[in-house]
Formats: C-alpha cells, sequence, structure tokens
C-alpha cells in the first residue's frame, strides 16, 4: 500500500490540476472572486475537494486488492493471513498523508503557474527527486535519520521491517508509534 502512493502520483496530479485550473481556464475565476466568497475559503475547498477524490479512488483500489485473494479459492492458503486491519493500517499510516502531501505540493504548484504543464512536470519531477532522495537515504548509516528524512514512508516501512522474519511481515503491521510516527508528522 505504502507503493501505491507513490504510484498515484500522476493521477493525483490530474485530479489535482482539474480542480486547481477549472476556472482559470475558463476565465471564470474574476467573477467568482467578486462576490463576498473568500480567495482562502474557496482554494482549501477545491483542494480538499480534490484531495478526498483522491483518497477515494485509492480506497478502490486498497478494497480491489483485498477481496482479489476470495476469487482466487484455491490458492488462499498460499496468501497467509488476510486481516482487513492491515489494510486499514495502510491506509491510515500511508496512503492518506502520501496523498496530503502530494496534494499540497501539486496544489500549489496549479495555483502558482496556472498551468497543466507544469503541474505535470512537477509530479514528474516530485517521483524522480523521490527516487533519487531514496537511493541516498537508503545508504545511511543512521537508520533513524533515514527513516524521518523519507518523505513518503516507503523506504521506512523497508528499515523497520528490515529484521522481521517472513511470519512476522506476514502476520504483523506497524503501529502509529516510534519512528514511522515522527516519519508521519514530519
Amino acid at each position: 500500500a505504502a507503493m501505491l502512493s507513490l504510484l498515484s502520483i500522476v493521477m493525483t496530479t490530474a485530479f489535482v490540476n482539474r480542480s486547481a485550473l477549472k476556472d482559470f481556464n475558463y476565465n471564470f475565476h474574476s467573477l467568482l472572486f467578486s462576490s463576498p466568497i473568500k480567495k482562502f475559503g474557496y482554494l482549501m475547498g477545491r483542494f480538499a475537494s480534490s484531495v478526498v477524490i483522491s483518497c477515494i479512488s485509492l480506497l478502490g483500489v486498497l478494497l480491489a486488492l483485498y477481496i482479489a485473494p476470495f476469487f482466487v479459492s484455491e490458492e488462499l492458503f498460499k496468501v497467509g493471513p488476510h486481516h482487513l486491519g492491515a489494510y486499514v493500517n495502510s491506509f491510515v499510516l500511508f496512503i492518506l498523508p502520501n496523498t496530503l502531501l502530494i496534494c499540497a505540493v501539486i496544489f500549489s504548484l496549479a495555483t502558482t503557474f496556472r498551468s497543466a504543464t507544469a503541474t505535470f512536470v512537477g509530479a514528474l519531477g516530485l517521483l524522480v527527486a523521490y527516487l533519487i532522495a531514496g537511493i541516498f537515504l537508503y545508504d545511511l548509516e543512521n537508520e533513524t535519520i533515514a527513516i524521518l528524512a523519507d518523505p513518503l514512508g516507503i523506504n521506512s516501512l523497508s528499515i523497520i521491517t528490515k529484521y522481521w522474519t517472513l511470519d512476522e511481515k506476514n502476520s504483523m503491521w506497524l503501529t502509529l508509534s516510534g519512528d514511522i510516527l515522527l516519519n508521519r508528522i514530519i
């Protein structure tokens, strides 16, 4: 589920881009902001709606991942324990904060540059920057700094579970405490 948020950058960009630029593309913003509505409240409403739509679509993908093993009945015993709580935990721990971060970056680019091209270039830049930073963070000797500096938490997950046995990886999931809590707050 942590990788799902990384792969959703372009999809989230499409939702945020449409939400942020709709009124500017049709030159409706000058009429809209002449009414008693405040610009900050209007933009925060647009931002919140794009975050909710992005989370709903990612929740649908997570739900599909949850129900998929039930359609392969003869192979279900090979999958291992199947807990709904693990999927909810992944959503709360990784997908929700990562979507909020991605939406904030893309929304700020969209409202600043008012260009769809700039937002998609920014999204690709965000993806490339994360991949490059992941290479440098993974080689740090101080694992706590590497965990705290990981913006999407994907490398943090692999560092924290590095010494877990296969049985622990299949039956346990991270809790919102310790280094991962600090990572999510940052």
